[in-house]
């Protein structure tokens, strides 16, 4: 049967390995290599042992030696699709999750568009990279979900437009300024207008939403307040 030296890291990977395992000496099951695939092996016990070393041997190895989630990531479009380099109403694709272990990896995305076609093709060019990560590598295999979130409001409220319209006239009566908007992501709003309860979106004074310098003021809240009040004061009057 083929031998165990056959499939130890080579001496040149150590350095990596070391650093990324933290103790030294390596095990031979640590050091197992993956020049062949296990199937290549005669002894059975032998070639399952590499089988279950395959992930983490994967992750030890330099760039270009061996397969990470990372090597799907950066299969995505770097100069358009994501969220920092698109805007107004362009639609995205974010990776905003990484969970794994040395046996599997989760990606979570969130997929945003105003145009509801616009999603499909997204989730489709989407699973289309994934398979191309995938086939790089032998006995690797993936499973992809989408799960509806979030759609556009607009198709919604354009059958209520009073619903729109008592918001603008509560926030001139709050003494403000009505400021029209589009939000580049999901929102509860979404979620209860197409339970039945049109809801678009008012504001509540939060700023630099999502990011580590997410604020808001006591000022800017009060008049929050003084909008919905007065926005209950205009429902009764007009109903």
């Amino acid at each position: 049967s083929t031998g165990l030296n056959e499939y130890l890291l080579p001496e040149t990977l150590w350095g990596a390995a070391v650093a990324a395992v933290g103790v030294r000496p390596l095990s031979a099951a640590v050091q197992l290599h993956l020049i062949h695939p296990p199937t290549m092996v005669e002894d059975p016990a032998l070639a399952a042992h590499i089988a279950g070393r395959r992930p983490l041997l994967e992750r030890l190895l330099p760039p270009g030696e061996g397969d990470d989630p990372a090597t799907f990531l950066d299969s995505l479009p770097k100069d358009y699709w994501s969220p920092e380099t698109t805007e107004g109403r362009e639609g995205f694709v974010h990776p905003y999750e990484l969970k794994g272990g040395v046996g599997e990896a989760t990606i979570t995305f969130i997929i945003r568009s105003f145009k509801d076609a616009d999603l499909k093709d997204y989730e489709e060019r989407l699973e289309a990279l994934t398979k191309k990560a995938v086939g790089i590598w032998q006995g690797s295999s993936y499973r992809f979900e989408v799960k509806e979130q979030y759609r556009n409001m607009k198709h919604i409220l354009k059958d209520h437009p009073q619903v729109t319209a008592y918001a603008e006239e509560a926030i001139r009566r709050a003494g403000l300024e009505v400021k029209k908007g589009s939000i580049r992501g999901g929102t509860d709003g979404s979620k209860l207008t197409y339970m039945g309860l049109p809801c678009p979106n008012i504001f509540a004074g939060e700023h630099a939403f999502h990011s580590k310098m997410e604020w808001v003021s006591v000022q800017d809240m009060q008049k929050a307040v003084d909008t919905l009040v007065w926005l209950a004061r205009v429902w009764e009057e007009k109903v």
